[in-house]
């Protein structure tokens, strides 16, 4: 939704995706009543790609989850691969979680890890331009804003179409790595070709500038079972990087929650399994309308009442929304009685593990692929959890939260000499 100025990014680095070709995938963007225009942009683009089909919301929001139940509903192949608007997949990321999945036939997701990079927009007005006739232009340019620079200054760049992009060729630093978006009201993605026309003096011209991607990020977690463990804890699965296998789900696993990547995990069925890869699958974005930050406090909640909800299904835990919290992230108690109810159910949920999927009584493929030969790895990872948590707890139970009546140090008063 609103990804006008990134929505063509994302596609393109699907269409760059090796070892696929286009008649073996098809591409399904739900567009959730964007303000922007973005559904220009995507009609422009499927205009010549049959392979792509764009569902409208008909002016009526679905939100994340809502939007992702609709995508699921018009898939037609048997495994779905999830890709938000504003991030890029890797060139191998399908290759690599096709083999996965062909290795692991009991796996039913396949998530990894990705690389953020950030980018942000800076704003300049047209004092004059020279066309070459190799097809560059040369303007004289005032600086609006750069980041958090917001002096004008007047200065000269060099601008070169490339494909369909029109970016900065040469210039100050302070244009490196920039590609045009809007010169006036004339958009780039919807009409590269207009970009000199619109081009005149007195025009304000509208650039996104992205930096080199971060070190690789996401859950240290890659085993099925620490997968399901871990999630009382922590977000184990990046959703914009999972791909699932269809046969295993007889509906779409995505729920209408602002955190709907935790509550994916917390109901996954007994033999429904997800795993992670240590590859770098995609390339995640920032930006100012990133909807981690902006939403933060509604996703935290909704994650916390994945946990509650999970535990009281799971393991019949009487657990309420505090103390959810106190074992997200891994937050800790706020009491010495909150940290004891909880490690208690921490090793309520051990000992159910340990019985239902690392020594179980009856051992099937998943066991023989996953799980034999490595009980006693498997059983120490689970446990460091809890004892993570006991830390905490030990650390909460040391603090001074009261003075004796007997301290040496004398009360101070209110009252005036």
């Amino acid at each position: 939704r609103n990804c006008e100025f990134f929505i063509l990014d994302c596609l393109r680095s699907i269409e760059k995706q090796v070892g696929l070709s286009p008649g073996c995938f098809e591409v399904v963007v739900v567009e959730d009543a964007s303000e922007d225009r973005t559904d220009a942009v995507l009609h422009r683009f499927a205009k010549t790609r049959p392979y792509v089909r764009i569902i409208e919301s008909d002016g009526v929001q679905q939100g994340v989850g809502g939007s992702l139940q609709v995508g699921w509903s018009h898939c037609r192949g048997s495994y779905i691969a999830r890709l938000d608007a504003d991030d890029e997949a890797e060139p191998e990321r399908l290759l690599k979680q096709l083999r996965f999945f062909e290795q692991h036939p009991e796996v039913s997701i396949v998530g990894g890890r990705t690389s953020f990079f950030f980018s942000e927009q800076r704003k300049f007005s047209v004092e004059k331009i020279s066309q070459k006739e190799d097809g560059r232009v040369v303007a004289a340019v005032w600086r609006e804003f750069h980041g958090q620079q917001t002096s004008r200054a007047r200065e000269q760049i060099c601008l070169v179409q490339r494909g369909e992009d029109v970016v900065v060729a040469d210039g100050p630093a302070e244009y490196s790595n920039c590609r045009l978006l809007l010169v006036g009201e004339e958009s780039i993605a919807v009409n590269p070709d207009r970009w000199q026309q619109a081009l005149l003096p007195f025009a304000e011209v509208l650039l996104l500038r992205s930096d080199p991607c971060e070190p690789a990020s996401g859950s240290r977690w890659q085993h099925p079972s620490l997968l399901r463990v871990a999630s009382i804890f922590e977000d184990v699965l990046i959703g914009t990087t999972a791909c699932f296998r269809r046969s295993h789900f007889q509906e779409c696993p995505f729920s209408r929650e602002e955190a709907e990547n935790h509550w994916l995990m917390v109901n996954l069925e007994p033999n429904q399994h997800a795993a992670n890869l240590t590859d770098v699958l995609v390339r995640t974005r920032r930006h100012e309308g990133n909807r981690a930050v902006r939403d933060e406090a509604g996703i935290h909640e909704s994650k916390c009442a994945a946990v509650q909800h999970y535990l009281k299904k799971t393991f019949n835990a009487h657990i309420d929304m505090h103390d959810a919290a106190a074992l997200l992230n891994f937050r800790g108690p706020r009491t010495p009685e909150q940290g004891d109810k909880l490690l208690q159910i921490l090793e309520n949920v051990e000992r159910s593990f340990f019985g239902n999927y690392i020594r179980p009584s009856e051992k099937g493929d998943f066991f023989n692929d996953f799980v034999a030969g490595r009980e006693v790895a498997l059983e120490r990872a689970i446990i460091s959890m809890r004892l993570r948590f006991r830390a905490l707890h030990q650390e909460l139970a040391q603090v001074i939260t009261n003075v004796p009546d007997n301290s040496p140090r004398q009360h101070r008063s209110r009252t005036p000499p």
